[in-house]
């Protein structure tokens, strides 16, 4: 995966603490990581998306773009 920092979206091998230094996306006040199990990665492909709740405060959505090409 290619990272697309304007759409907010980057693959990284390393998690940092946003608290101690820059992520790839720069300053930060905070992060939360999400693990996805089998059936969160099913429910993307059955055109769901995943609500992902930040901290109490904020909400993302998770999903699956149509227009890339799947290889399953």
């Amino acid at each position: 995966m290619q990272s697309d920092l304007e759409r907010g979206i980057a693959a990284t091998e390393k998690i940092v603490d946003a608290d101690e230094e820059n992520t790839v996306f720069g300053k930060r006040w905070g992060s939360q990581l999400f693990r996805l199990t089998e059936q969160d990665i099913d429910a993307l492909h059955q055109g769901k998306y995943l609500a992902l709740d930040i901290r109490g405060e904020y909400i993302a959505y998770l999903g699956i773009s149509a227009t890339e090409e799947r290889h399953d």
